[in-house]
């Protein structure tokens, strides 16, 4: 299962849990909760506390965290009793905030009935952590919104991973764009043609056409070529 699919399994399972309650409260004019109650509630308090993600149940309003599991306090370095004194704006990133802030206000107009975004959040040690963020309202429809949960999965390691391959594919382009030749890979397919996978800038001056010009058809480095020795460069390539 996907992380998509099992997040959303996760959040229909709270919000099931969260209508029945709702529903037995109701019913139930005393102070002391049934059974079937108490069921509900450590069913509810399972799935929250003890899932692998962080969860936690924010009011939509002023964005203070009011029930929180261990997963999330563990994302962000705070105990529970630190952050239930806290708001999300807190600790979001400054560059992500907006955006978070701007979807908060689509969920509560009624305009998306959920959002998910990457974003930044600051631990209590300074660290950055990246989250993969997913929000969907606890009200129901044609109510006054109210509060709304929050699904968080930690996924610092995969950016980390794909900001050091774009740090690496930068400094592969720099050097290429820099060498007095010009770079190029290509292949060869089935029918026995030429596909560049790559080739640099640097090609306009040699072929006198840009790197979009040659990928597209390749055939155009040959035109500098005698036509005699074209041939046996095509040749050459196909051995190779």
């Amino acid at each position: 299962m996907n992380e998509g699919n099992a997040t959303q399994e996760l959040i229909n399972q709270i919000k099931f849990l969260e209508q029945q309650n709702d529903k037995l409260e109701k019913r139930l004019q005393v102070l002391e909760k049934s059974d079937k109650l108490q069921e509900y509630d450590k069913r509810y308090y399972a799935i929250y506390d003890q899932s692998p993600v962080g969860i936690a149940t924010i009011d939509s309003f002023n964005g203070r965290f009011v029930e929180i599991n261990r997963a999330y306090c563990d994302i962000l370095g705070y105990s529970k009793s630190e952050i239930l004194g806290m708001d999300f704006m807190q600790i979001t990133h400054s560059e992500d905030l907006q955006e978070d802030l701007d979807n908060m206000e689509r969920i509560r107009s009624g305009e998306i009935k959920s959002f998910r975004m990457k974003k930044r959040y600051i631990r209590k040690d300074g660290e950055i952590v990246w989250v993969s963020l997913t929000v969907v309202p606890l009200w129901s429809e044609n109510t006054d919104p109210n509060f709304h949960i929050a699904i968080v999965n930690d996924i610092t390691d995969s950016k980390r991973k794909e900001q050091a391959l774009i740090k690496s594919e930068e400094k592969y382009q720099a050097l290429v764009k820099n060498i007095p030749g010009t770079a190029y890979q290509f292949v060869l397919t089935t029918q026995n043609s030429f596909r560049f996978e790559y080739i640099s800038e640097n090609c306009i001056n040699l072929f006198g056409y840009s790197a979009k010009e040659i990928i597209e058809n390749p055939d155009l480095v040959f035109d500098h070529i005698p036509k005699p020795d074209a041939g046996v460069c095509q040749a050459s390539c196909r051995l190779n």
